[in-house]
């Protein structure tokens, strides 16, 4: 299992995916905090019992599926941030593609 990111100053979006092929995986689960209302990640607006609350992620999904395919030489700094902190590189577009791959390729 492996995880990708958008993160903002107002909301963060994970999603966790399944299978051993990041460019195959299937999303399993799903984070979304709105960082303004909560800015330490404590409610899932994903993952409570309330779909009145849920907000509309397809735009920022889509966002990181298109980050998802991009690939270091798509990011200069690519390997300059690939030993940084997840916090970090969760700041930079691109990001979430490199990190995945890179999670990917450590633990094997």
């Amino acid at each position: 299992m492996f995880w990708a990111a958008e993160e903002t100053r107002t909301y963060h979006y994970i999603q966790y995916y399944d299978g051993p092929d990041v460019d195959t995986a299937n999303v399993v689960f799903r984070e979304y905090y709105d960082l303004k209302t909560d800015p330490f990640e404590l409610d899932n607006l994903l993952g409570d019992s309330d779909p009145d609350n849920d907000p509309d992620v397809k735009a920022v999904a889509a966002q990181l599926a298109r980050d998802r395919k991009c690939s270091a030489a798509d990011w200069p700094l690519a390997e300059l941030y690939r030993s940084a902190s997840l916090c970090n590189l969760a700041r930079h577009r691109c990001a979430a593609a490199v990190l995945a791959r890179a999670s990917r390729t450590n633990r094997d």
